[in-house]
């Protein structure tokens, strides 16, 4: 789907268009100014790591959250995102490795997650063998219904992984 950074941002994420996997979320008044892209500007400090993705995600004391009919877009965008990876998986595949940039990162590690649950569900191998992130976001768990952080989970990608967190120009 179609994205606006926010103002301010469009040097940073390059020439348009915009494009985005997972729909923002919205608040009580049907607008989706709750959007994780709007408050990025003001990153939120925090003790840990996991503490400022759940100021910044806005979802309180813990990221368990039961899906609700305010994130629902969200959670039927995310699985719009891995049925299209596993489409391309199944007609250009196969593939060594995925490579994912900032929400592409997330996308890209759900997925591995949630291959690794489908191999444990139904037997059919993971295809990729490694994963590169870069400016990556936690993934969502396999039932699209939280973010995976490290104090509430003990989801773990299995395969070898790149993490590039901060990029900066030489």
């Amino acid at each position: 789907m179609q994205a606006f950074p926010p103002e301010g941002f469009e040097e940073y994420f390059g020439t348009a268009p915009y494009f985005r996997f997972i729909e923002a979320a919205k608040n009580e008044d049907g607008n989706d100014n709750s959007d994780v892209l709007e408050r990025i500007r003001n990153f939120p400090e925090g003790a840990t790591a996991e503490d400022q993705m759940r100021e910044l995600m806005n979802i309180g004391v813990s990221a368990t959250a039961v899906p609700s009919e305010d994130n629902s877009a969200a959670n039927k965008s995310a699985q719009e995102a891995i049925d299209y990876l596993y489409r391309i998986m199944k007609e250009d595949g196969p593939f060594e490795g995925i490579i994912g940039y900032s929400e592409g990162a997330t996308v890209a590690a759900t997925m591995l997650l949630h291959e690794q649950r489908r191999y444990e569900a139904t037997g059919i191998p993971p295809m990729f063998k490694c994963a590169l992130f870069f400016a990556g976001w936690p993934p969502m768990n396999p039932d699209l219904d939280a973010i995976v952080l490290a104090d509430e989970s003990d989801l773990t990608i299995t395969i070898p992984t790149c993490h590039v967190s901060k990029c900066s120009q030489i």
